[in-house]
């Protein structure tokens, strides 16, 4: 990449960095060191742009007036910034200059699939980076592509964040580039490190301690050194299974309260990246309504609508907003112009009789191929450790009370089963040939649950943590010998 392509990839970065930080101001968010730095700006800008171009298949307005309308509002939020003066993290750039240098010594590889490969992955070349074509073509979402049934093959339904973000950095450089077009992915993975470190550093590591478990969970998706990168190759499975793993890390304790907005943000990036991370998302809000229905219900005395009512505003309502407007704006126009995918995965599951025989047909060839995938995906071998972890946790943790299994670890785990199941029944029910569909795609959507097994065990270091620092703490401090002193003669 030249000089001209990187200032494109810049000029995208400072438009979306200004532009979320003029809206997570607009929400009046808590403070939150979590929240307020140039990742969380940089996020919430993105899923502005995503919003904003949805609403071009509404509106008669192209990616020109999107970009300058982000432009205008990012400059107009750099103005009352300026006047009031600089937040806290713009005033000590090094520390976020610092975590962007290490990310990138520590993958070096990122730069070199940027500057020297072609995207090979039927998913990046077919799907995300096509898919950006259309929206740089058509001057935002129009029916002469997403409508037209001639690119079925292409999953037409799949959500747009990726595809966004390419066409509005191939507008700003002037046509489209593959480089440019995936040039900001880099960004994104250096915005996933500036995240990580201060969310460990929120859970009580310490600062050599966050970098480690930092650089191990990246190196996560890393499969070799020089080619095939997923993190900046366009694969999409990586950008919704890294933010709602960060989200997990985020909500669970001890920093759960402080981490609510972040997770949230995350949440809703993840939700628009792919089909799964918005399945996924959608779930645990269901989930998560239902529990709180339910305490609710149980509750003595029961709290009144209107003293509840009240605590649904401002931050409840943003990102309730983030995690749906996407979503809404995406399905109404694909619901109007008949979009549909070559999968159809509910339609099947409605089929009478179909689940059943499909069940029956596939699920020793499915389970058979997705075991083998979670051993080459090292997910097995995490598993394994948690069950070590997990044991010297239980023999540790019986003299330090406090320290033992807890219930966000339940949750995690049970999200780990819900998932492979997710993955299980995508592959049963798949139109195409099982075996066919798994070579090609089981690897990347196992990704999320390899994940969550890396939390398990990030969960389980904790434990022992604790379990140290309180034997330390109730340990007796050793008491001096004083030597008896000769009785006095009268």
């Amino acid at each position: 990449m030249d000089f001209a392509q990187w200032s494109a990839v810049a000029i995208y970065a400072v438009l979306c960095s200004a532009g979320g930080g003029g809206v997570l101001r607009l929400l009046r968010l808590p403070r939150d060191p979590l929240v307020h730095n140039w990742a969380g700006c940089y996020f919430a800008g993105q899923l502005v742009l995503t919003v904003l171009v949805l609403s071009t298949g509404l509106l008669p307005i192209g990616l020109g007036a999107v970009l300058g309308a982000v432009a205008a509002f990012g400059i107009g939020t750099l103005a009352v910034v300026f006047r009031r003066g600089w937040p806290e993290w713009a005033k000590r750039p090094w520390p976020a200059a610092g975590i962007a240098l290490l990310w990138l010594a520590l993958f070096p590889q990122l730069l070199v699939i940027v500057h020297a490969t072609a995207p090979t992955e039927w998913d990046a070349r077919s799907i995300w980076l096509f898919h950006g074509k259309g929206l740089l073509w058509g001057d935002g979402v129009g029916a002469a592509f997403f409508g037209d049934v001639q690119f079925w093959w292409s999953s037409p339904d799949y959500p747009l964040h990726i595809p966004v973000q390419a066409a509005c950095c191939a507008r700003l450089f002037g046509s489209w580039d593959d480089q440019v077009a995936r040039a900001f992915l880099l960004v994104d993975f250096l915005a996933y490190g500036r995240l990580l470190l201060p969310i460990l550093r929120a859970r009580g590591h310490g600062t050599v301690a966050a970098i480690a478990v930092g650089t191990l969970l990246f190196a996560q998706g890393v499969p070799s050194f020089v080619i095939g990168d997923p993190y900046v190759s366009g694969q999409a499975d990586y950008h919704y299974a890294l933010p709602l793993a960060l989200a997990v890390l985020a909500l669970a304790p001890p920093s759960g309260a402080s981490g609510r907005a972040i997770a949230a943000l995350l949440a809703a990036r993840a939700a628009a990246v792919k089909n799964e991370g918005m399945l996924y998302v959608f779930v645990a809000l269901a989930l998560w309504l239902g529990a709180a229905a339910w305490r609710r219900l149980r509750a003595h005395p029961r709290p009144r609508w209107r003293d509840v009512v009240p605590r649904l505003r401002g931050p409840v309502v943003g990102a309730v907003l983030a995690l749906a407007l996407p979503t809404l704006l995406w399905s109404v126009w694909k619901r109007s112009h008949g979009v549909a995918g070559g999968l159809h995965l509910a339609e099947r599951v409605m089929t009478r009789g179909l689940l059943w025989d499909a069940l029956a047909e596939r699920t020793r060839v499915v389970l058979s191929f997705l075991t083998g995938e979670l051993a080459a995906n090292w997910t097995l071998w995490l598993l394994a450790a948690w069950v070590l972890l997990l044991g010297a946790g239980a023999v540790v943790g019986r003299a330090a009370s406090g320290t033992g299994w807890g219930r966000h670890e339940t949750m995690v785990a049970l999200a780990l089963l819900g998932a492979c199941g997710m993955v299980f029944m995508t592959y049963v029910l798949s139109p195409h040939d099982a075996e066919f569909h798994m070579r090609t795609s089981a690897r990347r959507v196992l990704f999320f649950p390899h994940l969550l097994a890396f939390v398990l065990c990030v969960f389980r270091l904790e434990a022992l943590q604790r379990a140290h620092r309180a034997l330390a703490s109730a340990a007796p401090a050793p008491t001096a010998t004083v030597p008896a002193t000769p009785a006095l003669r009268g």
